[in-house]
C-alpha cells in the first residue's frame, strides 16, 4: 500500500521516520505526545493526518471531521477520546 502524499511512501516507512525523530533527544517537537499517538495510529491503519489532528485535540470534548471514510467508526471502535463526529 502506498501513501497518498507527495512522496508516495508506504505507511510503515512514514512511521519509521517519525519514530526515528521521536527517539532523537536533541530534536524539539511541538507536541511529542501527539506525534507518538499519530504514529501508533498509523501502524493500526489510520490515516496519519486524521490521527495527528485527533491527537492534537486530545484535551477537547469532541473532534469534528468532514472526511468520514470510516474514521468515525474506527476511532469509536478503538475507544478514542475525544469522540470523533461528522458535523
Amino acid at each position: 500500500m502506498t501513501g497518498r502524499g507527495f512522496y508516495k511512501l508506504p505507511p510503515d516507512t512514514v512511521a519509521a521516520v517519525f519514530h526515528h525523530l521521536l527517539a532523537m533527544p536533541h530534536v524539539q517537537l511541538q507536541d511529542r505526545q501527539a506525534l507518538q499517538n499519530a504514529c501508533d495510529a498509523l501502524g493500526q491503519g489510520f490515516d496519519f493526518a486524521d490521527a495527528l489532528h485527533h491527537a492534537s485535540g486530545r484535551h477537547c470534548d469532541a473532534m469534528a471531521t468532514f472526511n468520514d471514510k470510516g474514521f468515525v467508526q474506527r476511532a469509536a471502535a478503538k475507544g478514542w477520546v475525544p469522540k470523533v463526529r461528522v458535523p
